[in-house]
This record gives C-alpha cells, sequence and structure tokens, in this order.
C-alpha cells in the first residue's frame, strides 16, 4: 500500500527545510512538517564524529566557565544552567527527529557535516561566550544594595 503523499510531494521534489537551532518548539515543529511532507529519504547536516568532538571539547570548555568565569558574574539560576548543559546531550533536535522519523517509517537518514567545521563554530560561539562574561563586572551577580543600606 502506497503511502498518502501531501500535495507538495505529489512530484518527485527536493524540499529543503531550516531550522533556527534554539527553537525550543523546533523538534515538535519538525516532526509535525515531516508527517505532512511524508519523504521517501532524509538526510540532515550532522556527523556523529562532530558530536563527539563537540561533546568532548563543551563539556571541558563549559566545565571552565563554570570554574573560572561565571562565579560571581552571572546568578546562581544561570550557573546551574551550565551545570546541567554539562550532562545534558549534545544531539540536535534536527537530529532527533529525522532520526525518529526515518526509524518509524523504515526510510534512509543521510547525515553529512564536515566535523572541522563543528569544532570551528563551537570554538567562534564559546568565544563570543567569553567576550560577553569579560564585560560583566566580577560582583555582578551580589544582590544590589537596599536604600536602607544607601
Amino acid at each position: 500500500m502506497e503511502k498518502k503523499r501531501s500535495r507538495l510531494m505529489q512530484k518527485e521534489n527536493l524540499v529543503l527545510v531550516g531550522t533556527v537551532h534554539s527553537d525550543p518548539f523546533g523538534a515538535r515543529r519538525l516532526e509535525n512538517l515531516l508527517e505532512v511532507l511524508t519523504p521517501d529519504i532524509l538526510s540532515v547536516e550532522f556527523s556523529l564524529k562532530s558530536l563527539k568532538i563537540i561533546e568532548k571539547s563543551a563539556r571541558a570548555d563549559i566545565q571552565e566557565l563554570i570554574s573560572n568565569m561565571l562565579p560571581g558574574r552571572v546568578p546562581n539560576y544561570v550557573l546551574k544552567f551550565f551545570e546541567d548543559l554539562i550532562q545534558s546531550d549534545f544531539e540536535p533536535f534536527e537530529y532527533i527527529a529525522a532520526k525518529a522519523y526515518a526509524d518509524r517509517h523504515k526510510i534512509p537518514l543521510h547525515l553529512f557535516d564536515d566535523p572541522k567545521m563543528a569544532k570551528v563554530t563551537w570554538n567562534t560561539q564559546l568565544q563570543m561566550l567569553k567576550n560577553i562574561l569579560l564585560k560583566i563586572p566580577p560582583n555582578f551577580a551580589e544582590p544590589m544594595p537596599s536604600k536602607q543600606d544607601l
């Protein structure tokens, strides 16, 4: 039985889907879109080698931020966010959603990415974060004095 095709996919089309990596609803949006498009094959800009590079580097880099740059500069809840990040999964939602769809519908999933670029991208993002943190005064997270203390 041939599966029902969306109107967009009735002919042999190539559909490119862009995502916003930081979209908190991105996984759900992508999952819903895949169910509408019903693709026969998926490809994601991602590689397991890139993931290993980022995980190894990111965990060490974030631990260094927690130890040396964040205390006193950010509130405790921000520090907790970074501590939780070290324990989290670094797989992007695009990969997770595409893999789940591919497994469920028994279709091929092709991954492509240049692992060298993953490291460059992570280092660029990390440097931007460090530059922002360096602009925050060391005692920024301390409570502001009350009017009575002044």
